[in-house]
């Protein structure tokens, strides 16, 4: 099975009652092409995935 690897960046994580950083979050960001009418002009730009968790509580695959 083919493996497709992206990168993750640094999205910052605000404490909402102070406004201040406390932290960084790493969201995978991948391209996506988007098009118009029959694909005629089209242009990537980097989306990004979420899963809808920040955390993960478990550990990194070894495989």
């Amino acid at each position: 099975m083919a493996k497709i690897g992206f990168s993750y960046f640094p999205r910052p994580v605000i404490d909402l009652s102070t406004n201040l950083q406390i932290g960084e979050v790493f969201t995978p960001y991948i391209p996506i092409r988007l098009s118009t009418g029959h694909g005629n002009q089209s242009r990537i730009i980097d989306a990004l995935l979420d899963s809808g968790a920040d955390r993960n509580l478990f550990p990194i695959s070894q495989n």
